[in-house]
């Protein structure tokens, strides 16, 4: 982990740990960012699903409709249908892996609105625990910051989507990474979570993967939903939509949430308060098309120990980062059918994002310490897509379109030396052009091939081309299916990592990687039982990192993270599902002191719904996660034991509009940490009810 001089807390990226004297510091990180993103759209069929399944594809001939696999530990079908809209109107469900109508192969879980309901998770970061392939950490509780690890990649390698606006903001010091924990669960309707490297669709920063959260739509009948939530250590929770028609062709929605986090951690608070307004109208075959619009803003108010202080356990220093962060977009989306086999999708969208910070030292350890920073930082991105679809044959769809995008941020801060006061600012804008093109073609006799390609342009690189090439063969009478891939990434440097004042450099080389990938999955027992496993391998080469002979940030080598992931999913009863995943991974860091922090080599975890009676619902999920290595400046590097973590979650519907539930986190009282010094809450418990009108 490096620690950067610039900013009180340690920006953990693909991060190596180079062991060194306290009079050098500590060690490396990859404060970079990135710049361009796209939003992609799949129509995704209604499957059985709960927690997690794959890309929905035409069920074989006699077979029932099961998610074909491939990639990365698919856990699929599970209890219930997905919950679509009653709007009558083209559903072009955006996201993550392709602009097409239909998914190709390519790992996606999704966690849907009947699991989120089930699950009744404190926070986004719970939701995600359990979906294979990715780790997760938030030391100090809700107050901290949260980091997602797709494949073991680093968190800014990943695309996050809202609605399908690009949150990433690459003049954090994170290097574009997302902070989950700004999100209040009870907004969402679904989470879809794709694996590997989407630079052909997303363009820079999907070198990982990309995650789109989507929130409640409008509905077609007029309704009035309030949540109200109470737990322990003062957690409070509260919110509320109203939604419905507006006329014979339009909907609309508004809502809003409040959440307190409370005390649960030493030093560690979180407060959020959001507000979104949804209008949709139109047809897809008249006019400009069926039309999706929306605004939303946020207010977060946290405090945390720093990152790498030692968190409450080993923190010299008893003070607590403080920070102070809006967010606010707007978007609008048409999709028009200009004939029976051409579609095309425009989208507009501005994300703005702004941060005050205000970061404590931390006192010399085993490592130097940290000065303390004051800081400001304002982003902005306006994009334009333009998406093209057209069913050449039954067989053979095509897509082509554009994309523009335009990012402005800049940051004022200052670095407290104790004996002087350094600047820490930058203002930089880029433009981004992209063009793209897609083709998938499907045989009656399960085969299916996938091709994609995009070319990025912008004012401080050269053109840069990304690709996707994949393949899958599902044979209808065994009920099994298999798949490859092959893609690459890129992703441009963060503005922060080109701008900082102390360890910024403007000539900094775009970090790149390369994904292979091939998996099986088989279904039994008239698809009760489906099990799923995946291997694959990414290259990442120019990684940005420290270096502590020029204090700056610099391209290093390379990293190859190799893994297997599996899945299996049981479903013996239409009122019992389990899911089980586990991943294994292996990462090679080309030195034998480097290691990547915070993420474990083996995790998994086991998920059990179970309609008890007619008003009764039992969700229990169990997580393990293995050994880590961290670091912070008092202690220097530390193994950090595994753990496994078991919560619990009891549902009772009084009525179709009445729900009262009670939820058990750490039921076992798990004592554990997620970054050195930072212990976890403890068993924490929660009653809430949901009342609809």
């Amino acid at each position: 982990m490096i620690h950067d001089p610039s900013r009180q807390t340690t920006c953990r990226r693909l991060a190596t740990y180079y062991p060194r004297p306290a009079s050098l510091g500590q060690v490396s990180n990859n404060c970079l960012a990135g710049a361009t993103l796209r939003r992609a759209k799949l129509t995704a069929e209604p499957l059985q699903c709960g927690m997690h399944y794959l890309s929905p594809s035409s069920p074989p001939t006699g077979a029932s409709p099961v998610p074909r696999a491939f990639t990365i530990a698919i856990c699929c079908a599970i209890a219930g249908d997905v919950i679509a809209s009653e709007l009558p109107q083209i559903e072009p469900v955006q996201v993550t892996a392709t602009r097409l109508s239909d998914l190709p192969p390519v790992s996606l879980t999704i966690v849907d609105e009947q699991s989120v309901e089930a699950q009744h998770s404190a926070d986004v970061v719970d939701l995600l625990r359990l979906t294979p392939g990715v780790s997760t950490t938030q030391p100090g509780g809700a107050g901290g910051i949260s980091e997602v690890f797709l494949r073991s990649a680093e968190s800014n390698f990943t695309v996050v989507l809202i609605d399908g606006v690009r949150v990433n903001d690459p003049s954090n010091p994170r290097g574009g990474g997302y902070d989950f924990s700004t999100l209040s669960s009870n907004e969402i309707e679904r989470i879809e979570i794709a694996r590997g490297a989407l630079s052909a669709v997303h363009g820079s920063d999907a070198m990982a993967g990309a995650i789109n959260i989507v929130t409640k739509r409008p509905t077609a009948n007029p309704t009035v939903s309030t949540h109200v939530e109470a737990g322990s250590d003062e957690f409070q929770r509260i919110s509320a939509m109203a939604s419905g028609p507006l006329g014979s062709s339009a909907a609309g929605s508004i809502k809003g949430s409040y959440s307190d986090f409370g005390d649960a951690v030493e030093g560690s608070g979180q407060r959020i308060a959001s507000v979104q307004a949804d209008l949709e109208f139109g047809s897809a075959s008249a006019g400009i098309g069926n039309v999706r619009s929306g605004v939303r803003y946020v207010e977060r108010d946290r405090k945390s120990f720093p990152d790498a202080s030692g968190g409450p356990l080993f923190a010299i220093l008893r003070e607590s980062e403080r920070s102070q962060a809006e967010e606010s977009s707007a978007w609008a989306r048409s999709t028009r059918a200009l004939s029976s086999a051409w579609t095309m999708d425009t989208t507009a969208s501005v994300f703005r994002r702004r941060e005050d910070t205000v970061t404590p030292a931390i006192v010399p350890g085993v490592f130097e310490g940290v000065p303390s920073t004051v800081s400001t930082s304002r982003f902005q991105r306006g994009q334009v897509t333009v998406a093209n679809r057209y069913a050449a044959t039954s067989a053979v769809e095509l897509g082509g379109g554009i994309d523009l995008q335009f990012e402005d941020g800049e940051r004022d801060g200052e670095i407290d030396l104790g004996f002087a006061t350094l600047p820490s600012n930058f203002d930089l804008d880029r433009l981004i052009r992209a063009a793209y093109a897609e083709a998938r073609y499907r045989s009656e006799g399960g085969i299916e091939l996938y091709g994609a390609a995009r070319l990025d342009d912008s004012d401080e690189d050269k053109a840069r081309s990304s690709g996707r090439i994949a393949a899958r063969y599902t044979h209808a009478a065994l009920g099994a299916s298999i798949h490859a891939s092959w893609s690459n990434g890129h992703k441009q440097p963060s503005f922060y990592s080109l701008g900082d004042t102390l360890v910024g450099n403007p000539d900094l080389r775009v970090e790149t990687s390369e994904a292979l990938e091939i998996g099986l999955q088989k279904s039994f027992v008239e698809n009760r039982l489906v099990a799923s496993l995946t291997a694959f391998r990414t290259e990442y080469e120019d990684l940005i990192d420290f270096d502590f002979l020029t204090f700056r940030l610099v391209n290093r080598d390379r990293a190859q993270i190799d893994g297997v992931e599996g899945a299996l999913t049981l479903r013996p009863t239409q009122t019992l599902t389990a899911r089980v995943h586990a991943t294994l991974t292996d990462i090679d860091l080309g030195a034998d002191e480097a290691t990547l922090l915070y993420r474990p080599e083996e995790f998994g975890g086991l998920q059990v719904d179970w309609r008890l009676r007619d008003r009764w619902s039992l969700h229990a999920q169990g997580q393990f996660v293995g050994k880590r290595e961290g670091s912070s400046v008092p202690t220097g590097q530390l193994s950090l034991d595994s753990y496994e973590r078991i919560d619990l979650a009891l549902s009772h519907d009084f009525s179709e509009q009445t729900t009262l539930f009670a939820a058990l986190d750490n039921v076992l009282d798990e004592d554990y940490q997620e970054a050195v010094g930072f212990p976890n809450a403890g068993i924490q418990f929660r009653l809430g009810a949901s009342v609809s009108f």
